[in-house]
């Protein structure tokens, strides 16, 4: 597969909406595993892990724009 052209993604959707996509998703999926676990009472994650997470959403929220967005097809 060829990754997304994030420049062509870019030029239509600004990168502020892509963090701002990605922040909200990234939030409504820790809500669900939550809801999933509440036995559990904190949120701890690695520091290094975070950043690889909030890449890939930003990669997976990229490509499904890629794929379905008027403006990039």
């Amino acid at each position: 597969m060829i990754p997304p052209d994030f420049e062509k993604v870019w030029a239509v959707i600004p990168p502020s909406k892509l963090d701002d996509a990605a922040e909200k998703a990234s939030s409504a999926f820790w809500d669900a595993i939550a809801s999933c676990f509440p036995e559990v009472t904190t949120g701890d994650y690695p520091p290094d892990l975070t950043y690889e997470f909030e890449k890939g959403g930003k990669r997976a929220i990229a490509w499904w724009l890629t794929y379905n967005h008027p403006g990039l097809k």
